[in-house]
């Protein structure tokens, strides 16, 4: 639930800056913008949750690059620049790009992404869960075109 409320405030803002839907039917590859081969610049917000513990904010706005690879009609594989070994799969919807991931750093994320209609910006969240259970977590991106630079995500958990 907090993840569609901080996703759905985050693209309220877009709305009201005059960078939202349009009734194109647009989609990664279709309504107006094709994401393959473009890289984006990210800030990440993420707070964890040990078992039984507070959270605490582990990636209180972490930047990196990401670039868009499609491997079929709507479907994206997504890695950092240069290659972490973190690997994005997800596929399109109109605007919305909804995504799993398996990190090599022993947890599974899940999440989307709302594009603006031309494709240059991205809201989004996610959570993570610990593959052996010890923690649960929430993050917060944004994205921009490079050279663009992404304000920075809302604040989520113990990320302020």
């Amino acid at each position: 639930m907090r993840r569609k409320a901080v996703l759905l405030g985050a693209f309220a803002l877009l709305l009201g800056a005059g960078l939202g839907c349009d009734d194109s039917g647009g989609s990664g590859v279709g309504g107006g913008f094709d994401v393959n081969g473009r890289v984006y610049n990210t800030i990440t917000k993420c707070s964890r949750t040990p078992t039984g513990q507070a959270p605490v904010c582990v990636i209180p706005g972490a930047m990196a690059k990401i670039q868009f690879t499609r491997v079929s009609s709507n479907d994206y594989e997504v890695r950092t620049v240069p290659d972490s070994g973190v690997v994005y799969i997800g596929t399109f919807a109109g605007t919305l790009f909804e995504f799993t991931s398996d990190n090599p750093a022993g947890f599974a994320e899940t999440g989307s992404w709302a594009f603006t209609t031309n494709g240059n910006a991205f809201v989004g969240s996610s959570t993570v869960v610990a593959d052996d259970g010890s923690y649960t977590g929430d993050c917060t991106e944004n994205g921009a075109i490079v050279p663009g630079v992404p304000a920075s995500p809302p604040a989520v958990g113990a990320c302020l």
